[in-house]
């Protein structure tokens, strides 16, 4: 997508395209994902859900909505 992302730390993007070994970086641009993942595919993830951003975590078979936040 359009944008740029930039990081203090290297970053390596594995067949999955995820990112790891990230640190400090800062996307900019219009972001075409619809979550974004933090701690790996099952920890912790933001993703924006009928136009309010959502905090959810990975209860081991799915993501439970932890926080709601209305615009």
């Amino acid at each position: 997508t359009a944008g740029t992302v930039s990081a203090s730390k290297a970053m390596v993007v594995d067949s999955s395209k995820d990112i790891t070994g990230g640190r400090h970086f800062t996307i900019t641009g219009n972001s075409q994902a619809s979550a974004f993942n933090v701690g790996g595919a099952s920890s912790w993830r933001i993703r924006v859900n009928s136009g309010n951003l959502e905090l959810q975590k990975h209860d081991g078979s799915s993501y439970v909505t932890k926080q709601v936040f209305t615009g």
